[in-house]
């Protein structure tokens, strides 16, 4: 990337977290705890809303608040992260630039589509244009 990451500690690959963590294992650790436990709270607990960019935005604070201060917003650049749950690859991440137009064309395709309708399967593998 051509731009300065303002997510990681420079010379590391490690997000900037709340906890200071500058080794990748121990954040790992705290954010699976953490994520672990909010899902947990909103699948319990759902945050009102209609699952629009902005409710999007909230469930993603309410998840990652606790480790990220920037939990919830809108990132400014491109990324790219290492994902233990897929060997390593990196999950294929939007644009930043285009990312608030993709995002509410997808969310919108979610909303207008009837979930009932769907098994288990279906859900898992649909594709969102």
């Amino acid at each position: 990337m051509s731009k300065v990451d303002p997510y990681i500690y420079p010379g590391t690959y490690v997000l900037i977290n709340k906890f200071g963590f500058r080794n990748q294992i121990d954040l790992d650790k705290a954010e699976s705890d953490f994520t672990v436990l909010k899902l947990a709270e909103m699948s319990e607990n759902p945050l009102s809303g209609d699952y629009g960019l902005a409710h999007l935005c909230d469930m993603h604070r309410y998840v990652f608040n606790d480790l990220y201060s920037w939990a919830g917003e809108l990132r400014t650049i491109d990324i790219e992260k290492s994902e233990p749950a897929l060997a390593g690859l990196s999950v294929e991440y939007g644009k930043q630039d285009s990312l608030e137009r993709e995002l509410g064309s997808v969310l919108t395709e979610m909303q207008d589509s009837d979930w009932s309708v769907l098994n288990l399967n279906e859900k898992i593998v649909k594709k969102w244009n």
